[in-house]
């Protein structure tokens, strides 16, 4: 085995592993094994072709190999230094880009030239690498293990609470969110805006409005998951916005209690939001919630070149297409989110229809103003989301789009279909020491065919209206929570 690990350049490949075995354990629940084993392939290929650039100049297989894995370190360690240096040198000229780029370049150089001087069969080094990330391996993959055998499962079977129900109708289901969407309260209190007009418009459509409204939680993904749960989530690590969290979130709504009860009663389910589902990815480009292994690419060199300084350098060149990708991601994502949920609505099927549609606004970036004006790039480029005048300008565009989005699926069903609107969580952006209770404040309104409202109640939250939801429409015999809310740090 000695003379095995003396021979072979296996730590140059097995760097790879342990990079994304590392990354894994990092951001456990966030990446997908299959995303991950595909990117460790990818940079074990690119450290093959590396070492094959190098022997080029060393025309030696062993200075090859050894010159790739020292700049794969440099590579794949990038972030995590450079984030202890501006823990320790905060606004130190250090820490630039501007002095470190230069550095690492000739580091590089120096590197190449010093291991082409050296003589040694590097017999030791190869031994002593081998043996380092051999174990370092067995570390991670001990730490991932116990990470799986701790883990709970999340639930995959229906809750006991919930039951069949053989005759009851079952219209086609749009949920409709409009993320941020705050409601009326919080806009004349924080806002000096009321939209009792929107809200007159959908009581016109037979809409029912739940006044003062609030979500559990503050942030999408913990506010949709227990929505759709139809309960608190209870295995949070503390109350922040982590990675671990985020984890949790992300496993728990893929298999939600609302979307096990809709498929076992018959509906045919349509993902039009970020989350995924399995069998249904996200429809969008990743550009609100956190996509798939970009948790782990951040930490590179290049990860950290693109997060830092790629859309500086494309201002500054005028390179349009780079800069309108940046700044109209979203509008994209909504513009088709939008599309489909009209197309869903023409489509006609056997089985009834739930369909989850997840907008991207009245949120920030607001791209119009309220008679459809487009918002300056220069000004888009600003995404702090703070400025109040253009949110209320971007609510009141929202507006129109979600009524005629409203009208049309209306028009289109050939039954008439429940449609829930709401907001997953109030206004956020405050600059300021606005009270915290104004970002649990949201629009919710619901539209039910039988017209039976008479359970809701104002001041409500949404884990006891998607319950209530389901006793009136479904007959289930549903409890009721007590309606509280739980602050994420962000």
């Amino acid at each position: 085995m000695k003379v095995w690990l003396s021979k072979y350049p296996l730590f140059l490949y097995l760097l790879s592993v342990f990079f994304i075995l590392h990354g894994l354990n990092e951001n456990y629940k966030l990446v997908p094994a299959k995303d991950a084993a595909w990117l460790a392939l990818f940079y074990i290929g690119c450290s093959f072709i590396l070492s094959l650039l190098c022997w080029l100049v060393y025309r030696n297989f062993r200075k090859a190999n050894l010159t790739a894995f020292v700049l794969m370190c440099i590579f794949f360690l990038f972030g995590s230094v450079h984030d202890a240096l501006k823990s320790i040198f905060p606004n130190s000229f250090i820490i630039k880009y501007i002095f470190i780029l230069p550095l690492l370049f000739v580091l590089s150089l120096l590197i190449i030239v010093l291991i082409k001087r050296y003589k040694s069969y590097f017999k030791q080094a190869f031994l002593y690498l081998n043996t380092v990330l051999i174990i370092l391996l067995v570390v991670e993959a001990f730490i991932i293990s116990r990470k799986i055998a701790a883990t709970k499962t999340p639930v995959t079977s229906l809750s006991k609470e919930l039951t069949n129900c053989t005759n009851c109708s079952t219209p086609d289901i749009y949920l409709i969110v409009a993320d941020g969407y705050t409601s009326n309260t919080a806009l004349k209190e924080v806002f000096n805006f009321d939209n009792t007009v929107f809200e007159t418009e959908l009581k016109q459509r037979s809409f029912h409005i739940i006044n003062n409204s609030f979500s559990n939680y503050n942030a999408t993904a913990y506010s949709m998951t227990s929505m759709l749960n139809l309960n608190y989530l209870n295995n949070l690590v503390n109350l922040n916005d982590s990675k671990e969290n985020l984890g949790i979130c992300y496993e728990n709504i893929k298999q939600n209690q609302t979307l096990l009860f809709l498929k076992e009663t018959g509906y045919q389910f349509y993902n039009y939001s970020d989350f995924s589902f399995p069998d249904q990815p996200a429809v969008t480009n990743p550009t609100f919630l956190l996509a798939k292994t970009r948790t782990i690419t951040s930490q590179t060199l290049s990860g950290r070149i693109y997060r830092d300084l790629w859309y500086h350098l494309a201002t500054d060149l005028k390179l349009r297409s780079v800069i309108n990708n940046y700044v109209y991601g979203q509008l994209r994502n909504n513009e088709k989110v939008y599309k489909l949920t009209e197309e869903i609505a023409e489509k006609k099927s056997d089985p009834p229809k739930f369909v989850y549609s997840h907008l991207i606004m009245p949120h920030n970036p607001y791209y119009f103003d309220k008679v459809g004006n487009p918002t300056s790039i220069e000004k888009l480029q600003d995404y702090s989301g703070a400025n109040r005048k253009d949110f209320v300008e971007y609510l009141q565009y929202a507006n129109k789009k979600l009524l005629d989005l409203i009208d049309h699926i209306k028009n289109k069903s050939s039954q008439p279909p429940v449609i829930i609107l709401m907001g997953d969580h109030g206004f956020r952006q405050f600059n300021d020491s606005t009270d915290k209770k104004y970002q649990f404040m949201n629009l919710s309104s619901i539209y039910l065919p039988n017209g039976n409202y008479s359970s809701y109640y104002d001041s409500s939250s949404l884990v006891n209206q998607m319950r209530i939801f389901l006793n009136t429409q479904f007959n289930q015999k549903l409890t009721l929570l007590k309606d509280s809310t739980v602050f994420i740090q962000q």
